[in-house]
């Protein structure tokens, strides 16, 4: 999460500040640093501040430049900084406009607040292509960002540049800007206490003897064992670096195709033939999935330190990029290229629970997994919830009860070599696809398939009516579509009788006009009339609607197939007007 700092320096301005923080508390982890005897030189807090990802000062400009200058360090570091005056009439971005991404927090801001942003950057004004807010925007490093200034300038004079986009550093161009995307993997091995000095040389050495950036590394990956060596975490420390451990028999569990070099010593001392190779080839499977993953070094050895690189599909998350008229437009049940010939080697399937259907919703690993796919394949109302995220891929969407149909469908394109991801609403294992998917493919152990969990209406409408899954519950589905009625009136039985907290989905239908009034009476035969109740419709949508009543209030004409229906147990009550069921907590 983002951290943002917002200044302030009256008493107007404080109530400015406040409101500012509270609009972007959602999305980011927001300070407020108002005027006040005992808060600390200024010089102080925007030395602390300068730590995080933006810094907001409401007041006058020249104050803020005066704060900021000593810490300015270069384009390619320096934080976000904003300007808003007091009355909230503009909103100025005077540094990281395109790299720390003070345009677009800019342009967030005016609109919360009703002001207008003013934006100076030329390549905006001008609506000419900016170099470091392609790369920002992508996730995609930048080796050498002094030259950005000289790239931006030349395609403002509507001249040719040069610009590379690959983790290998070399000056095709007389003056080359190397765009660096993150795609690579390192393996590492080392004898226990090898020092921090000597792994780090050993690591920069072999890159830059192979024009590789460092840049273009996102993870450091080994064995178990290695978990506590000082020398291995403090590289990834010092250079923002993931780290990922594997067990012995994960690093076993990998196809021999890869060409791996075997060691009968280090298969005695840890259990596995090789550490490197196969620890930086597993964490690039885990990022770049199958077929899209190659050992790009072998393994190096020096002085009891090993290494290897893996390279991945680093595209993945950034999205397509297309040259200029040449971009596909979406066409739902359509392809934009032949999914016959897309992909290759062994496909994918990724299931994906996409929450009940709002942007906030939908977790980072939803949305990665989608913009990752070559294929996107679900039940209409769900595809057209996340079609800004499907812009220019295949999407295939059909009507309910076809559900079997569009697991078919992702199997075949997966042995194609595609990515397809299969949405669900909510989550993709609760009355979602992945148990479907599993049945279909399991004479398929060729075919990745990886379930991607979502927000389930249970815990969204839940959170929405207050607090009232605290203790044990149960979470039954009223459609007899899969389920037949007896086996549903069963377990409505045994909740009532077990005093479990009871969520309902998919209460009623047009077809089942009394499923919700025969579940109530089924219900009240062991759970008293007034019991409390609540029940969310349109859960992170247009028409949202939400409202507590008790067991015998329920109503039928309210509710629908979009309704969650939440009945409480013995310790449920309501404080504040939220449903709450008590945890049971007793002061000592």
């Amino acid at each position: 999460m983002k951290k943002i700092t917002v200044f302030s320096f009256s008493e107007k301005g404080n109530r400015v500040n406040l409101e500012i923080a509270e609009l972007l508390s959602s999305d980011a982890e927001v300070e407020s640093s108002l005027q006040s005897a005992d808060a600390g030189s200024l010089v102080e807090r925007t030395e602390r501040a300068f730590r995080g990802d933006a810094l907001i000062f409401v007041g006058a400009a020249g104050i803020a430049v005066r704060a900021i200058a000593p810490f300015i360090r270069s384009k390619d570091k320096d934080p976000a900084v904003i300007v808003i005056d007091e009355l909230k009439q503009h909103v100025i971005p005077i540094l990281s406009g395109h790299l720390g991404g003070a345009n677009d927090l800019a342009r967030s801001l005016a609109e919360l607040l009703s002001a207008e942003e003013v934006i100076t950057t030329a390549t905006d004004i001008n609506k000419v292509f900016a170099v470091d807010s392609f790369a920002s925007e992508r996730g995609i490093g930048i080796e050498n960002p002094e030259r950005i200034k000289d790239v931006s300038a030349a395609l403002l004079r509507n001249e040719e540049v040069g610009i590379s986009l690959s983790p290998f550093l070399s000056d095709i161009f007389p003056k080359t800007l190397h765009l660096v995307p993150k795609c690579l993997c390192l393996g590492v091995g080392c004898r226990k206490g090898t020092e921090y000095d000597k792994l780090k040389s050993f690591i920069l050495d072999f890159l830059k003897d192979r024009n590789i950036s460092l840049s273009a590394v996102s993870d450091i990956a080994t064995i178990d064992i290695k978990r506590n060596e000082a020398a291995i975490k403090r590289f990834v420390d010092e250079h923002n670096l993931g780290l990922r451990f594997f067990t012995a028999e994960e690093l076993k569990d990998l196809p021999d195709s890869f060409g791996f070099s075997e060691s009968d010593f280090v298969l005695e001392k840890t259990g596995v033939s090789n550490v490197c190779e196969r620890s930086a080839v597993k964490r690039a499977l885990e990022l770049g999935g199958e077929g899209r993953v190659s050992l790009l070094e072998k393994k190096q050895v020096s002085g009891g330190m090993t290494l290897a690189v893996a390279l991945y599909d680093g595209t993945g998350g950034t999205g397509d990029i297309h040259p200029e008229g040449e971009k596909p437009g979406e066409d739902p049940g359509k392809s934009c290229e032949d999914p016959e010939k897309s992909g290759s080697g062994r496909g994918s399937i990724s299931v994906v629970g996409i929450g009940p259907g709002s942007p906030d919703k939908l977790t980072p690993e939803a949305g990665r997994a989608i913009i990752k796919a070559d294929i996107v394949i679900g039940y209409r109302v769900y595809t057209e919830l996340i079609k800004e995220l499907t812009e220019g891929k295949t999407v295939i969407s059909s009507e309910m009860r076809r559900e079997r149909e569009r697991c078919g469908k992702a199997r075949e394109y997966a042995l194609k070599g595609n990515r397809v991801a299969v949405v669900c609403s909510g989550d993709a294992g609760i009355y979602g696809m992945a148990g479907l998917i599993f049945e279909v493919c399991a004479n398929d152990p060729d075919i990745e398939v990886t379930v991607i969990p979502g927000i389930t209406a249970a815990l969204a409408g839940g959170a929405l009516l207050g607090s009232p899954l605290t203790n044990d519950f149960s979470v039954i589905s009223l459609s007899d579509h899969l389920t037949d009625k007896e086996t549903i009136n069963k377990r409505l039985r045994a909740a009532g009788e077990a005093d479990l907290v009871t969520v309902l989905y998919n209460p009623k239908s047009r077809v089942r006009q009394d499923s919700l009034k025969e579940a109530v009476e089924i219900l009240m035969e062991r759970v008293p009339p007034d019991r409390v109740c609540g029940y969310v419709k349109n859960i992170g949508r247009e028409g949202e609607i939400k409202k507590l009543c008790t067991l015998r209030e329920l109503p039928e004409e309210d509710i629908d197939m979009f309704t969650t229906v939440f009945i409480g147990n013995s310790d449920t009550v309501i404080i504040n007007g939220r449903m709450v069921t008590e945890r049971g907590y007793r002061e000592a």
